[in-house]
Formats: structure tokens, C-alpha cells, sequence
């Protein structure tokens, strides 16, 4: 379900490196699977796939469906891994443009733009919505803020009864305000697992409600997500691609890397590397150590990053994310004037071209003195995208006890929250 090419590493990776970083590589799984690595108690993740409540996801889908039915909109508040993981899948699957979904869904608390927010309360207001607030314990200020907003609004327009039929929490099931919130107004509450963190947690409720309401198939989801659990068990290189490219990021950073471009060539998968980009980075940039997580569209940004990357300071690697199957094609016609000169593509495909620039760009990036390796899988759905998720959680877990750093905290993220309240305290 899933491939690694490293054909483009050749030139800065030897096969000796793997062999000598295997043992380390192997030491980090285990301590990951067995629970002995530090950050043990939010290890909830790793199995989640196999021991997930099927009672509740039944339930998620009956409650998406009951949505579906009532509602014209669907308004997810969450920011960081309350809304990246399925954002990012919900941008992979849906149509760009003429989306038909039965109920829409909306994403607010990501930012505190006044204009976003006032756009979106705007849109609403002849609309019958519901809202689905997403936090751990401890509530994000944007989260909060935006909650209390859309809360009163529902209340002024609905009365508070009205507003309770309309407002969903999934947050922790024992601490936290959320938490106390729904004890006083008796909200619908969806139980965000504590020994699961945000950044993982897009197989939990987080993910799965909204997933759900979207249409998304959110069994294939779990399936996919459980296939590659049991791919990634086994502590042999070359059976679990997760150690192979823990190992490879590792070589990377050893070899003075300080940059992972994250590379696209569907404009569907960029907001997938925009949550690769909360996973490595929070679970990476700790203690003077880790790659900065980048991303880059291409062949978009081969004309604006692209001069940058062949030929500027070589201190980064590319990881480039590509789909199989491509069941959609768009052939180049023939005419009778060739006045564009392009008659020799007559014939062929934008599938065609897009490969062949990637084949290019690889190649000249490679020989230019950026190493890339392309990660592959079979289909853009909702199976492989689950199991392509769980790959990039084992490998940022595994590298992570490599690089001697716990892959599952994130206390600098605290540190701007703590002078921020001083700020708005005054």
C-alpha cells in the first residue's frame, strides 16, 4: 500500500548507513511498541486502529447521518490537530470546485482573523448549522474565543435550548473546561482519548465525526490505518518503511541537513503537508534538534521556489509524495497549426507531462545537490490515505527516539501561550 523510492539518494546515502543505524532504528520501535520510551502515556495512538469502540464509530455515523438530514452546515472550531488531519483529508478526496455535499462543512478557530470569522458568521446567518468544538484538555485561546462567539450567536438565534440541539464538544472525557461546559449544559460529548495527542489523533472522534458528516468513508479509513499498524510491527528494514525513512531522516540530519521540503504534485495534498508540518514539527523541534518541516506544490512552485532549491544553499532534502493511480487524464490535442510548437506533445497527456517533471525535477534537484525520495502510494481514497497517516506517525515516533528527543510533548508551544495571557491580562 505504500512504496519508498530512495533511487535519487544514491549520491548522499550509502547502503552501509542503513546497516550501521539499524540496531538504533530497531531499539526506538521497540521502545515504542512496548511502551518503555519516554511519553509512554500518550502512546494511545499505535494500536488505536484495532482497539478503536466500534460502538462509538457506529454511533459517529448515526449522528452523521441525523446531521446530514437536519443541517445545512457543519462548523468544525479547532485549531492545530483539532482540525489539520481531517482537513487535510477532506481537501485530498473532495472535488475541487462544484463540491455537492449533503451538509458543508466549514473550519474556524485556525486563525482569529475577524474578517474570516465575521465572513463565515455572515454566510450563516440564513443558514441551519451545527457546531463541533474540538479540544483536549487544555483549550487552545483561539478555540475558546471562537466557541464563545458562535455559541452566543446560536443562542441569540435559537434560544439556548435551540442552541443545545446544535452544538457537539469532543474533547477530553476528564479534565478540562470543555468538559465542565458539557456537564453544566449538557452538550453531546465525543471522548478525545487522554493517552492520545492532537497531532495523532485524526483516527479518533476529532476526525471521525467530521469525516463522517462530510461523507467520507471513515471505515476504510480505520482500515487502512490498521494494515499499516500491522505492516509497521515488524522491526525489519525492509518489511516496515517507516524504519527505513526514520533511518533516512537521521542520515539527513547527520549529514548537516536542516530542511525537509515536503513535495506535491496534486494541488489535493497540500493541506496533507500542511499537517506532516504540525506532526514533525512538534514532535521533531525539541532540545536544539530536528528539521524544519517545509512544503512546496510543484510544478507551481518550481517557478518561484524552484531557482531556490537547485541552486541555493544546500542544507535541505525533499520528500516527495506521490499517488499511483490517476483515474482522471487530460490528452494534449492535435491542430492544425502547430503556432505554440508544442505539436510533438500531440497526442500525449497532462499525466504524462506532470511525470515527466517530476522525473526532472528529481533528477536535477539530486544532481544539484538535493537528495529526495519519493513515497508512493497506490490510490488517492480514503484506505490508503488512513495508512499513509499511521506510516508518517510510526516514522516521526521512531525517529524521534533516534534523534534521543520524546516525539510526544510539545512544551515549547506553551511557552508564547504563557505571554500571551500576560498580554491580554494586562
Amino acid at each position: 500500500m505504500l512504496t519508498i523510492n530512495t533511487e535519487f539518494l544514491n549520491q548522499a546515502v550509502k547502503a552501509h548507513e542503513y546497516i550501521q543505524l539499524a540496531p538504533y532504528a530497531k531499539l526506538a520501535h521497540h521502545q515504542l511498541v512496548t511502551g518503555e520510551g519516554v511519553g509512554s502515556d500518550f502512546h494511545g495512538w499505535i494500536r488505536l486502529p484495532e482497539t478503536i469502540d466500534l460502538e462509538e464509530v457506529a454511533d459517529i455515523k448515526q449522528r452523521a447521518e441525523d446531521i446530514q438530514q437536519q443541517f445545512d452546515a457543519f462548523v468544525c472550531i479547532g485549531i492545530g490537530g483539532s482540525y489539520l488531519g481531517h482537513k487535510a483529508i477532506l481537501e485530498a478526496l473532495q472535488p475541487a470546485v462544484g463540491k455537492e455535499e449533503k451538509t458543508e462543512i466549514l473550519f474556524t478557530a485556525h486563525n482569529l482573523s475577524s474578517r474570516y470569522l465575521d465572513e463565515v458568521m455572515t454566510y450563516l446567518a440564513d443558514k441551519n448549522y451545527c457546531i463541533n468544538v474540538i479540544a483536549k484538555e487544555g483549550i487552545a485561546l483561539e478555540t475558546a474565543v471562537t466557541f464563545r462567539i458562535l455559541r452566543a450567536e446560536l443562542e441569540r438565534r435559537f434560544g439556548k435550548e435551540g442552541a443545545r440541539e446544535r452544538i457537539i464538544v469532543t474533547t477530553d472525557k476528564y479534565r478540562g473546561p470543555l468538559k465542565d461546559i458539557v456537564a453544566e449544559q449538557g452538550y453531546p460529548m465525543y471522548h478525545l482519548p487522554h493517552e492520545v495527542g492532537g497531532r495523532f489523533s485524526v483516527f479518533t472522534p476529532v476526525g471521525l465525526l467530521p469525516l463522517a458528516v462530510a461523507g467520507i468513508d471513515i471505515d476504510a479509513l480505520l482500515a487502512g490505518a490498521k494494515q499499516m499498524m500491522t505492516v509497521c510491527e515488524s522491526d525489519d528494514i525492509e518489511a516496515n518503511p517507516s524504519l527505513k525513512y526514520a533511518i533516512t531522516r537521521n542520515i539527513m540530519t547527520q549529514k548537516g541537513k536542516e530542511i525537509e521540503l515536503f513535495v506535491n504534485y496534486e494541488p489535493y495534498m497540500v493541506f496533507f503537508s500542511e499537517w506532516l508540518k504540525q506532526l514533525f514539527g512538534e514532535s521533531d523541534g525539541k532540545d536544539g534538534k530536528g528539521l524544519f518541516p517545509a512544503s512546496a506544490l510543484y510544478s507551481t512552485d518550481l517557478h518561484s521556489l524552484g531557482q531556490w532549491v537547485q541552486e541555493g544553499r544546500r542544507n535541505l532534502f525533499e520528500t516527495v509524495l506521490s499517488v499511483n493511480d490517476k483515474p482522471v487524464d487530460v490528452p494534449v490535442p492535435s491542430l492544425e497549426e502547430d503556432l505554440d510548437n508544442l505539436g510533438f506533445l500531440a497526442g500525449s497527456s497532462l499525466n504524462h507531462i506532470q511525470a515527466s517533471i517530476k522525473q526532472a525535477s528529481m533528477v536535477a534537484h539530486s544532481d544539484g545537490g538535493v537528495p529526495n525520495l519519493e513515497i508512493a502510494i497506490a490510490k488517492l481514497d480514503e484506505f490508503h490515505l488512513g495508512g499513509l497517516m499511521y506510516f508518517f506517525m510510526m516514522s516521526v515516533s521512531i525517529g524521534g527516539y533516534m534523534a534521543g528527543v520524546n516525539p510526544f510533548d510539545q512544551n515549547g508551544v506553551d511557552q508564547y501561550k504563557s505571554e500571551m495571557m500576560k498580554i491580554l491580562k494586562g
